[in-house]
């Protein structure tokens, strides 16, 4: 956010309250570079998921290294998700011999959810890969329905207690935000998930 006059792309906006014009910035959060990376019980491969191919691909640790894409990763077909939005994996953790790879359905082409409850199209999912036998599987039967409540950061905003389907522009979130105080702009929240880790104990 800077001073300026500019309502073009890539100049400043008008005022301190403003965002700056980056007509693609928005929709590129979370979905390029890269989410979580992991190395292999032996030390000799480094695992790592990529955003915007939403590929999981392994890297030798020793000589040359040089990325592999694992083949076959079963989120990235549109059955993934029943057709109601897009699988994104974020999470990589390697563990005994075998990697997995969290995702979440981002209900982005859901014609069910909207901003103001619990949206049953937003779904987690731990996938399985086992580079012994070459396969993959899930680590639960059924996906896991991310329809519970979590705290808020503001109370006036019961929109802020459920995730939310993932939207690419701010004219799709701005209706549902609550802004009690306008003129501090972390009053905002929209949340919409990222399985962004997995841990063993």
């Amino acid at each position: 956010r800077f001073p300026g006059a500019g309502t073009a792309f890539g100049q400043e906006g008008p005022c301190l309250l403003c965002d700056n014009i980056d007509a693609t910035a928005f929709a590129q959060a979370a979905k390029t570079g890269i989410g979580n990376i992991d190395i292999s019980d032996d030390g000799a491969t480094l695992y790592a998921v990529t955003l915007a191919d939403r590929k999981l691909y392994s890297v030798n640790t020793g000589g040359a290294p040089m990325a592999t894409e694992i083949a076959d990763a079963p989120w990235l077909s549109g059955a993934a998700c029943a057709d109601t939005g897009v699988a994104r994996p974020w999470a990589v953790t390697a563990q005994r011999g075998k990697v997995y790879v969290g995702t979440v359905c981002d209900a982005s082409a859901s014609t069910i959810c909207n901003a103001t409850g619990s949206c049953a199209d937003l779904t987690a999912q731990v996938h399985v890969y086992d580079p012994l036998n070459v396969s993959w599987s899930q680590a639960f039967a059924s996906p896991i329905p991310l329809t519970y409540f979590h705290d808020h950061f503001q109370v006036t905003s019961p929109a802020q207690e459920v995730w939310h389907p993932w939207v690419d522009s701010w004219s799709q979130m701005a209706p549902y935000m609550d802004f009690t105080l306008p003129s501090v702009p972390s009053d905002a929240s929209y949340p919409q998930p990222i399985l962004a880790d997995i841990e063993f104990d």
